[in-house]
């Protein structure tokens, strides 16, 4: 664990160690300096000091839920909460490599969905004009996609100009492994109108009737909206969910 945790600190964004020296006799001197910097020796002596792995280059990740004011400030808390939540009692360090390799798939999960599937998708929406959809609109030129951790089902609020001239939101909901799109209804469409670069907050607000997310949260684990607002059946089928043919 020690080795991993070092290689971490040499690679690391937060503390970039270069080696460009020309022979290894040199690279080995700088990386020594390196390690008399991080106080990994006792002073004067090349005996390891003990309390190296106390330092503040080894803080742990926190439960920010045993914090003595957290009720008093869940809300305040939340965003740090979430962050943490997956990485508690990790070594800061590790749980930031981590999370970097985390949100690396993310984003190519994401890319590949919206490549392959999504928008593909919108465009054949916007060719056939069905049901009234005559455009759509992309919140920083992509998709916007909310799915929990297992990246089982996406739901992707998206903006669409109406053939009546309106713009509404239409919740759309995807998943994976399958090619079958269909329009989620408990909320029903949105109607907005005003500044279009407002309209990010409108859907936050819209979708807080049903479920607590805004754009900082990397996911949605809310498994009682997942599976009683959206994914919900009866014997004749999703009771939320309408196919789009």
């Amino acid at each position: 664990m020690a080795g991993k945790i070092l290689s971490i600190i040499q690679h690391s964004r937060f503390n970039p160690i270069h080696f460009s020296a020309e022979d290894l006799e040199a690279s080995r001197m700088r990386y020594f300096n390196n390690l008399q910097g991080w106080n990994f020796f006792m002073d004067n002596s090349i005996d390891l000091n003990p309390e190296f792995w106390e330092t503040s280059l080894f803080r742990k990740v926190p439960d920010i839920t045993l914090e003595p004011d957290y009720e008093e400030y869940k809300e305040m808390y939340a965003r740090e909460e979430r962050r943490n939540r997956d990485y508690i009692g990790m070594y800061e360090l590790v749980a930031g490599q981590l999370r970097e390799e985390r949100r690396a798939a993310d984003e190519q999960f994401e890319e590949t969905i919206a490549s392959d599937f999504i928008l593909p998708f919108l465009e054949e929406m916007k060719e056939g004009e069905a049901n009234g959809f005559e455009d759509f609109i992309l919140r920083n030129e992509e998709p916007l996609l909310i799915y929990p951790k297992n990246k089982a089902v996406i739901l992707s609020p998206t903006i669409v100009e109406t053939d009546k001239g309106k713009d509404q939101v239409w919740y759309f909901v995807f998943f994976p492994d399958s090619d079958q799109v269909y329009e989620w209804n408990y909320l029903g469409r949105l109607d907005i109108e005003g500044e279009r670069w407002l309209y990010g907050g409108r859907i936050v607000d819209h979708l807080s009737l049903a479920v607590e997310w805004n754009f900082g949260f990397d996911y949605l684990e809310d498994q009682i909206f997942w599976q009683d607002k959206v994914l919900f059946r009866t014997d004749k089928g999703y009771q939320y969910l309408q196919e789009i043919d």
